[in-house]
């Protein structure tokens, strides 16, 4: 009696369907996602520089700068996803730690920034 190629070996584990970097993307939370936390960042900027330098005083600049800060945040407690698979080609690509420091620079930042904003409206004389 003779083994079929056909027939999988009894010892080996069942080989699992592979999927592709976007069926895999598409299944990551929206803020989980590069291309939105790059949307969110790319509007803070074009509010930024459109409405001249002093994102929180307009409305459109608190929205984008509480976008910033919630990528940041996203960031800093869990993976943000890359549409592209990684080395083994099992899993997405996350961003790397220098973008986790980037956030905590950018965090910091914002929150230094804005502090002093609100200290100078509220207490200059």
């Amino acid at each position: 009696m003779t083994l079929d190629e056909s027939m999988p070996s009894p010892d080996l584990p069942p080989r699992r369907k592979r999927r592709s970097a976007s069926e895999l993307y598409r299944q990551v939370t929206p803020l989980r996602r590069q291309d939105v936390c790059s949307k969110l960042i790319v509007a803070h900027l074009v509010a930024m520089f459109a409405i001249g330098y002093v994102p929180l005083l307009f409305p459109m600049g608190i929205l984008t700068t509480f976008g910033v800060m919630v990528v940041c945040i996203m960031a800093l407690t869990g993976p943000i996803y890359v549409p592209q698979l990684d080395y083994r080609g099992e899993k997405l690509e996350q961003w790397e730690r220098a973008n986790k420091i980037a956030a905590v620079v950018i965090l910091v930042l914002f929150i230094a920034g804005y502090g002093c904003l609100l200290y100078w409206l509220l207490f200059r004389t």
